[in-house]
């Protein structure tokens, strides 16, 4: 429990400092006081500590972070939604964080629809999913990430990841990095009568450190919660 409240203070006063140097507005239909039409052309012309808002639309484009420290949010009140969410390659200064808008998944089927890799920087991530949809995320090689009020639930089939030798099915994979999960819910996808009986399990951990605060994680159907692996 201190640990995960240290990490979070910390990751808070980062971001207090870091952050809204300037603001880059994103609107679909291109309304008044506008920066962008697309979130990829704002992320592309913030620099590290901008932050990037987005307002009410579907965007159909996945939103990518690479070395940059952003902080991207839907405005108030808006319903935003992206297809795939990407953050990876920040630095141990940089800062990310994204939160207020929903991940359509649209590439779930072929990985992960959110990916967190080889960040040395915080990333903070609050995301919701479209009902009929559901969410799969990875975090690979990340020094210190936070999950807020996350809901993992998939609807559609996971890909499967072997580590010597066994395959795990699982909504949310942890390899090689330090997270704190709070005031989320992690279920595994439930299980039918033909190709899964058994449902998989929520979540995956393999080398690392996790705390969990306020958070349910079960399996599907047959299946455990969480499993913790060596690597």
């Amino acid at each position: 429990m201190k640990k995960w409240f240290q990490m979070v203070v910390a990751f808070l006063a980062v971001a207090t400092v870091s952050f809204a140097q300037s603001v880059f507005v994103v609107d679909a239909s291109g309304g008044p006081g506008s920066t962008h039409t697309t979130i990829s052309a704002a992320i592309a012309a913030a620099q590290d500590g901008d932050m990037v808002l987005i307002r009410d639309g579907v965007y159909p484009e996945d939103l990518v972070v690479d070395g940059k420290g952003l902080r991207i949010e839907g405005d108030a009140g808006a319903h935003v939604r992206v297809d795939n969410i990407r953050i990876e390659n920040l630095g141990p200064n940089q800062v990310a964080s994204v939160g207020g808008l929903s991940s359509n998944g649209l590439d779930s089927k072929s990985g992960p629809n959110i990916l967190l890799s080889n960040n040395q920087g915080a990333v903070w991530l609050q995301v919701s999913s479209e009902a009929d949809r559901g969410i799969i995320a990875t975090i690979q090689d990340c020094d210190d990430v936070v999950l807020h009020g996350m809901s993992l639930v998939p609807t559609f089939p996971i890909n499967s990841r072997c580590v010597g030798g066994v395959c795990y099915d699982a909504v949310l994979t942890i390899e090689r990095s330090t997270v704190s999960i709070f005031d989320s819910v992690v279920i595994g996808l439930m299980g039918d009568d033909i190709f899964m009986p058994n449902g998989t399990i929520g979540a995956l951990t393999i080398d690392s450190a996790v705390w969990i605060l306020g958070t349910t994680i079960q399996g599907g159907n047959g299946a455990d919660g969480c499993c913790g692996t060596p690597a």
